[in-house]
C-alpha cells in the first residue's frame, strides 16, 4: 500500500497542476462577452438611426405627394374653370436639350392658349355661369358679348398655368401656400376612350370624341425660396410625381344634316336676342345663343312653325309657286312643309369668324373691277371686266369656266330700281367689296343668273358698312331667288351697340315692306329690324332680330358645304367637362 505521506504528496501535486491549467481563461471570455456585447449595441444604434432616417424620407415624401395631391386639384379646377381648354395638351413639342416648350404659333396648346378657340386674350369681369356652354366668345370686342366661361387671360395660361417641368429645368414650380410646398404640371394630354395610346391632335380644332384626361403634376417640400426662382436641396428636397386620369365628359349639340327638319338640324336662324310680334311665322331650325349676351331675350316657341322639305339640299316649293322672281319683290315663298316644328337649340356658341378674320379689307389682288357701285349695270360681267386670272370679258370672249370676278366698291353700293343681273352663264363667281352700305332700293331686284344645267351663280358681298347703316332692302325690293338661296351670300362686317329694348340699343340693318331676300345673311354684330310682310329664305345669322308685321323666314339652306364661312365643328358645338374627381392614380418616378 502507498504510504500515506505519499498519498498526500500526489494529492497535492494533481491539484496544484489543475488550479494552474485554468489560469488566463476569465479575460478572454471577458473579452468574447464585451464585444459580442458591444457589436450588438452597435448594431442596434444603426439600425434605429437607418429608421430614423427611413421614417424622415418617407414623411417628405408623403409632404410631397400631399403637395402634388393638392396641385392636381388646382390644375382640375382650373380646367374646370376654363373649359375651352380641356381638349388640348400644355405642350405638344419640347427641346431634346433643354426640355423647353417649343410649340409654334399656330400650335393649339395650353402654352399657345392664343390659338384656341375661344380662348380670348382677356376675359370679361362677368362671364357666364358654369353650367353655360363655354362658347360664348367673340374676336369683336364692340359686340358688348362676355367671355367663353374663361377665368385667366390667355397670356397668363401660358405664363404661368401651362409653365411646366417641359418648359425647362426648374422652371414653373407655384407656392402651395403657407410655406408647404410648391406643385407644378408636368404635362397634360387628351385621349379617347378606345385607346389609351391615341392623343388628340393639336393641330386641329376639338377632336370628335374625348373621354379620358391624363395629368401629371409634381410637388415638393423643403425647397430652399419660393415661386420660380426658389432652389432644390439634394440633401433635404423632396420630389414626388403623380399621375391622375380624370374622366371627360363631351356634350355635342347639332351636326349636320341631311334635312333641316332633324332635332340637330343646320341653323336657318341663329341670333343673341330675339324680339317678334304674334303674326312673325319662322319655318325654320333656330339656334338660340341669348344665354352669350346679359339680357338677352330667347326666341319665343309660339312664333315657330313648320320646317320645309328638301330635295338634294334645297327647298321644295310648294304649289301655286313657279318660283321665278317677277318685276317686284319676287314671287312670296311658299315652300313645301313637313310635319317638324322649327327646333330651338340653345348652344351659346361663338358664331364663325367672318371670312378674312371679321375685319373687312379690300380687294388687294390685281385682277379686280374697280367700280362705282351707284351705278349698276343690267348684268355682270360687263364688256371689258376682268376676271381673277386676268381673261378680259368681250362679246367673243365668253367668261372662262368658274370664272371669278372680284368688284371693289370704293364707296356704298345703291342698288337701283331695275332688275340687276349677275352672271351669264350660271358657272361664274362674284365677289363684291362694298366699303360703305349697301341698299336695294324700292322695287329694285338682285338676281343669280339661272344657268339651267349650271345652276344659278353664286355672289358673296363683304360689306363694311358706314356708321348707323350697313345693309337694306327696301319696300318691293328683292334680293336672290328662292329656288338657290345659297347663291346669295352677304356678309356684313359692321358693329352695333347694344341689345333689344335696352339702353344705348341700334340696329343698322333693315328689311321693310313687301321686300324679300333670299339667301344666306351673316352679320354677327349687328342688330336687324323687319317691318311689313318681308319675305326671306335661306339663314339669318345675327347678333339680334326683331320683327313685327307679317315677317316669315323660311328655312331656304340644309347645309353648309356651299357657304363661304365655316360652321363651327363642322356643325356641331362640342362642349367639354372634367367628369368630377380622378377616378385613376399613380405614383411614377420624379427623374
Amino acid at each position: 500500500m502507498i504510504n500515506t505521506r505519499l498519498k498526500l504528496l500526489l494529492i497535492c501535486n494533481l491539484n496544484r497542476q489543475k488550479i494552474n491549467s485554468h489560469r488566463g481563461f476569465a479575460l478572454p471570455m471577458a473579452m468574447m462577452v464585451g464585444m459580442v456585447i458591444l457589436v450588438v449595441g452597435a448594431t442596434i444604434i444603426i439600425r434605429a438611426q437607418s429608421d430614423q432616417s427611413k421614417m424622415i424620407t418617407q414623411s417628405t415624401t408623403n409632404r410631397a405627394m400631399a403637395i402634388a395631391e393638392a396641385g392636381a386639384t388646382r390644375y382640375i379646377e382650373f380646367l374646370n374653370n376654363n373649359r375651352g381648354l380641356i381638349p388640348f395638351p400644355s405642350c405638344v413639342t419640347t427641346d431634346s436639350t433643354t426640355g423647353a416648350c417649343t410649340d409654334g404659333n399656330t400650335v393649339k396648346s395650353l402654352y399657345q392658349a392664343t390659338n384656341i378657340p375661344n380662348i380670348v386674350a382677356s376675359p370679361s369681369a362677368s362671364s357666364p355661369s358654369p353650367s353655360a356652354s363655354p362658347s360664348c366668345s367673340t374676336s369683336n370686342p364692340s359686340a358688348s358679348l362676355p367671355s367663353n366661361y374663361q377665368t385667366y387671360t390667355a397670356s397668363d395660361i401660358k405664363t404661368t398655368w401651362a409653365n411646366s417641368a417641359a418648359s425647362g429645368s426648374g422652371t414653373g414650380w407655384r407656392d402651395i401656400g403657407n410655406g408647404a410646398g410648391q406643385y407644378r404640371i408636368v404635362a397634360y394630354r387628351t385621349y379617347t376612350d378606345t385607346s389609351a395610346s391615341t392623343l388628340m391632335n393639336p393641330s386641329t380644332d376639338q377632336p370628335t370624341a374625348v373621354r379620358r384626361g391624363r395629368l401629371i403634376v409634381e410637388g415638393r417640400v423643403n425647397q430652399s425660396g419660393t415661386g420660380a426662382t426658389a432652389t432644390a436641396d439634394a440633401g433635404r428636397t423632396g420630389i414626388a410625381r403623380l399621375e391622375f386620369t380624370i374622366p371627360v365628359t363631351a356634350t355635342t349639340t347639332g351636326g349636320a344634316s341631311p334635312s333641316p327638319s332633324a332635332s340637330t338640324g343646320f341653323p336657318g336662324l341663329w341670333a343673341r336676342d330675339f324680339s317678334f310680334t304674334n303674326n312673325v311665322d319662322i319655318h325654320s331650325d333656330v339656334w338660340n345663343s341669348s344665354g352669350c349676351v346679359s339680357g338677352a331675350q330667347a326666341v319665343p316657341a309660339g312664333n315657330l312653325d313648320t320646317v320645309p322639305t328638301f330635295s338634294n339640299g334645297f327647298p321644295v316649293l310648294g304649289s301655286g309657286v313657279d318660283g321665278t322672281p317677277g318685276a317686284n319683290n319676287g314671287n312670296k315663298a311658299i315652300y313645301a312643309t313637313g310635319t317638324t316644328i322649327g327646333v330651338q337649340t340653345a348652344v351659346n356658341q361663338a358664331f364663325p369668324d367672318l371670312p378674312g378674320g371679321n375685319t373687312w379689307a379690300a380687294p388687294t389682288t390685281s385682277n379686280k373691277n374697280n367700280v362705282n357701285c351707284t351705278s349698276w349695270s343690267s348684268q355682270y360681267p360687263r364688256t371689258n371686266d376682268v376676271d381673277s386670272t386676268g381673261k378680259v370679258y368681250g362679246s367673243g370672249n365668253p367668261p372662262a369656266n368658274n370664272a371669278t370676278y372680284i368688284y371693289n366698291c370704293s364707296g356704298n353700293m345703291e342698288g337701283s330700281g331695275s332688275t340687276v343681273t349677275l352672271g351669264r352663264t350660271g358657272q361664274e363667281t362674284f365677289i363684291f367689296y362694298v366699303n360703305g352700305y349697301f341698299h336695294i332700293n324700292s322695287n329694285g331686284n338682285l338676281v343669280p343668273y339661272n344657268g339651267g344645267a349650271n345652276g344659278f351663280t353664286r355672289s358673296a358681298f363683304y360689306v363694311k358698312g358706314n356708321s348707323g347703316d350697313f345693309f337694306q332692302v327696301n319696300a318691293n325690293g328683292n334680293v336672290g331667288d328662292m329656288r338657290d338661296p345659297t347663291a346669295f351670300q352677304v356678309y356684313v362686317y359692321g358693329s352695333d351697340a347694344g341689345t333689344i329694348n335696352t339702353s344705348g340699343y341700334q340696329h343698322s340693318m333693315e328689311l321693310k315692306g313687301n321686300g324679300s331676300f333670299y339667301g344666306f345673311l351673316f352679320a354677327p354684330f349687328a342688330n336687324v329690324a323687319t317691318n311689313g310682310t318681308t319675305d326671306n329664305a335661306g339663314a339669318f345669322w345675327v347678333k339680334s332680330i326683331e320683327s313685327v308685321g307679317n315677317y316669315k323666314i323660311w328655312q331656304g339652306i340644309s347645309g353648309a358645304s356651299r357657304l363661304m364661312v365655316t360652321m363651327p365643328s363642322t356643325a356641331s358645338v362640342t362642349t367639354y367637362q372634367l367628369d368630377g374627381s380622378p377616378n385613376q392614380w399613380r405614383r411614377i418616378e420624379a427623374n
